[in-house]
């Protein structure tokens, strides 16, 4: 359905809000977690696969797993207000899924990412694997690797881009989300 109003457009035509289309995602992910824990392992994300997995999104991690465990996030050096985009939990490994549209990454973001890897360890008093992946627009990763100064992308395991979710799940979502980087 179109809307008038819209200049004939559907709202996810429209819609450059990534937290939109990383919901998207999740309701493809939370389908069959496996499917894109596969497809991860296709990208060099070193997962192992053959573990039940769940989905988070917009995971707001530390509040609540220090809830969970009885203890005040106010009182611990973590934020309350920590999200991240997407997060998949396997019984051995978690996956942290930062996501992009419009922008890039900045490298005083991606120093919070590596912080992430050691904070969620110690909240889980476990040394579970973490694994960071980037998602952005296929033209702003090509723009990295070919203009990128600081190596921002490098603390990332794993790189994926909404052109290649739009090739594995076929939905026009991740195609739009793709080219909102350009506009």
């Amino acid at each position: 359905m179109t809307i008038d109003y819209l200049d004939g457009k559907t709202w996810a035509e429209i819609s450059r809000e990534e937290r939109f289309f990383c919901l998207v995602l999740y309701t493809h992910i939370e389908k069959n977690p496996s499917e894109f824990v596969g497809f991860l392992v296709e990208k060099g994300v070193a997962l192992e696969p053959d573990q039940e997995w769940q989905v988070g999104y917009e995971a707001c991690f530390y509040r609540d797993v220090l809830k969970q465990k009885g203890r005040d996030v106010s009182a611990t050096p973590y934020s309350n207000k920590r999200t991240f985009d997407l997060a998949l939990f396997g019984t051995e490994q978690i996956v942290v899924i930062e996501a992009k549209a419009q922008q890039g990454f900045k490298t005083t973001q991606t120093s919070t990412f590596a912080q992430d890897r050691k904070d969620i360890r110690e909240v889980l008093e476990c040394d579970i694997p973490v694994a960071v992946v980037a998602l952005a627009s296929s033209t702003y990763f090509e723009n990295e690797r070919k203009y990128g100064k600081a190596g921002v992308l490098k603390i990332f395991d794993g790189l994926i881009s909404w052109k290649d979710l739009h090739q594995l799940y076929k939905d026009p979502v991740f195609e739009h989300a793709d080219q909102v980087y350009r506009n």
